[in-house]
């Protein structure tokens, strides 16, 4: 299976096929982010139990009194009293955050993480946006001895044992809080998420499709275009003159055309003109190939993905391999296995999927997971195509 059909030509180009043939795819130091001198804990004593309390309601703050005991509030399930009301409290070497309009109920924020993270003058430089601290003086073993949420609700300071104080912005806690990176995954996933496909899904499914006047007239168009190059690498969008002009302005819809064959992640194809049989493009989903390897033969998937052949992407163009000098002789001869294992896997008809490209639809293809060729064909065949790149397809 030879990974394309568009040649080795210029952005988008055309051509003609008269004959049949097999188709082949890092400031200054400062001490104040928890430095050597600031390793002895503050006249306040031990942290906080892990009871500590506190409620923005009325811009309180909470303080150790002694180390028998500490001011805290209600049980922190009590605290919120309406729905401005944002909670604050210590659990172990955490703070976590209640806020009302966090789709997360407790947001633990590590102490370490806070101080490292502090943004006061001497901590931290505005302007180029780098931290002033080395790391080298960062005490693990820190804890507050007072935090409060502000008058307006929309951000906290905390007092450590040393004295220092450092001030937060809600929005950025939780913008950089591991949770929330956790939940805009989830989000993402119920927006698009991957589908793997295979021959037999093929026979009940139809490949994401967009007509054209929606593509190039709506932005929903383009949305569901790119979600369907997103879940499936690859996506047609029909009823396209068949022309190069036509073809360019549907890729410039999406990206830049490459002056190169190499492009970046997307390769596009346009049948123009075929008056005989035969020809169809061959897809297969190199992912849902590599789920099967790793199922079947979990060492040849775990020898590939250590190896750059694979990594994060898949690679795999067996005709034009080069040599693998990179490989010891004790390595070699367990590389040549677990490639073959995978190209067995790889082109089994299993995974094979055929369609027909005609003229008016175009076809876009991720080139970093789906592998793609073309059956033998008789008759004349006018085939146009281009490489492009989305580079913010999934921020659509």
């Amino acid at each position: 299976m030879r990974p394309g059909e568009a040649g080795r030509s210029k952005a988008v180009s055309q051509r003609s096929e008269a004959e049949s043939r097999r188709g082949k795819t890092e400031a200054g130091r400062s001490r104040c982010g928890a430095g050597r001198g600031a390793r002895s804990r503050g006249s306040d004593g031990p942290a906080p139990s892990n009871g500590a309390c506190y409620s923005s309601k009325h811009a309180r703050s909470f303080s150790k009194t002694s180390s028998r005991g500490t001011t805290a509030g209600p049980a922190h399930k009590n605290v919120i009293q309406d729905d401005s009301a944002v909670t604050l409290y210590l659990h172990g070497s955490h703070l976590v955050v209640q806020h009302p309009r966090w789709p997360a109920e407790d947001v633990l924020l590590p102490l370490v993480w806070l101080r490292d993270h502090c943004r006061c003058p001497s901590c931290y430089n505005t302007t180029t946006h780098q931290r002033q601290t080395d790391v080298r003086d960062l005490v693990f073993d820190v804890h507050p001895s007072q935090f409060a949420v502000d008058q307006s609700g929309t951000s906290i300071t905390i007092t450590w044992h040393d004295g220092h104080e450092s001030k937060y912005s809600l929005q950025w806690l939780w913008e950089n809080s591991y949770i929330s990176q956790k939940y805009r995954q989830m989000q993402q996933d119920r927006v698009w998420k991957r589908c793997l496909w295979d021959a037999w899904t093929a026979a009940r499914e139809d490949l994401p499709t967009v007509h054209h006047d929606q593509f190039m007239q709506d932005e929903a168009g383009v949305r569901q275009m790119l979600k369907g190059f997103l879940t499936h690498g690859v996506v047609t969008v029909t009823g396209v003159s068949a022309s190069l002009e036509a073809t360019r302005r549907v890729i410039e819809r999406v990206g830049a055309v490459q002056n190169t064959i190499f492009g970046d992640v997307v390769q596009v194809f346009h049948c123009l003109h075929h008056d005989g049989t035969g020809g169809e493009t061959t897809l297969v989903d190199g992912f849902a190939g590599l789920q099967r390897l790793h199922a079947a033969d979990p060492a040849a998937y775990q020898l590939l993905s250590t190896e750059p052949c694979l990594a994060r992407r898949l690679r795999f163009n067996p005709y034009d391999r080069a040599p693998a000098r990179h490989l010891s002789p004790a390595r070699l001869e367990p590389f040549y296995r677990a490639y073959q294992r995978l190209a067995e896997t790889l082109l089994s008809p299993r995974l094979e999927r055929r369609l027909r490209l005609t003229p008016g639809t175009v076809l876009f293809i991720d080139n970093w997971r789906v592998l793609h060729g073309r059956a033998a064909f008789t008759g004349r065949r006018v085939m146009c195509g281009g490489y492009g790149c989305l580079p913010y397809s999934h921020s659509v």
